[in-house]
């Protein structure tokens, strides 16, 4: 929840309390071809600022950089703006913007010169995963805040939780609830 929304929220009476039930690690793609296979936060930032405009100004081919981003409304774009571009960064009017991971994953796939965002656990061959400051995101970088792309999913409760509602928050820790997370391309917390 955003400081607003808590905000928002005791107004109302209601008591938000996070509980960290997952990882999340944002994955910079690229097309399958393109031969970049590396870039700094700061250089994406600017690509995503508009200020990099061209493969060839980090290293690339001299091809129009297409960038991809997700809805404004979606946590993995608050989380890309937070992590990557900056608070407060605009983002240029010419990205392109899809509704989910899959819509990303595949714009990319088929887009010579793009750049997307999305989470790790949609990650798959039709793109290429490229490093953020010399670290590609996995299951290990994540864990360890090597990978500073990453991001804790959670839940909410209205006060500290007890009975079901404890039982389901603490889900995520028994060993059905770690296989559920990992089957959903999530990194368990503990």
């Amino acid at each position: 929840m955003k400081p607003e929304e808590i905000a928002a929220a005791r107004q109302k009476g209601v008591n938000p309390v996070a509980h960290v039930i997952a990882l999340d690690g944002l994955s910079m793609v690229v097309h399958p071809g393109n031969p970049i296979n590396s870039l700094t936060k700061a250089q994406i930032s600017s690509i995503y600022r508009g200020a990099i405009t061209n493969w060839k100004e980090v290293g690339g081919p001299n091809a129009r950089i297409v960038l991809i981003q997700r809805e404004s409304n979606s946590g993995t774009q608050d989380s890309f703006k937070e992590l990557v571009a900056g608070k407060g960064v605009q983002i240029t009017g010419n990205a392109e913007t899809q509704s989910s991971n899959g819509a990303v994953k595949s714009r990319v796939s088929t887009t010579a010169s793009a750049i997307g965002f999305l989470g790790l656990g949609f990650v798959d061959r039709s793109v290429k995963v490229i490093a953020v400051n010399g670290v590609l995101p996995s299951v290990t970088t994540v864990k360890n805040h090597m990978y500073q792309v990453s991001r804790p999913l959670y839940f909410y409760t209205n006060g500290q939780p007890s009975g079901s509602v404890k039982q389901f928050i603490d889900l995520p820790l028994t060993a059905d609830g770690k296989r559920i997370v990992t089957e959903l391309g999530f990194i368990n917390s503990k």
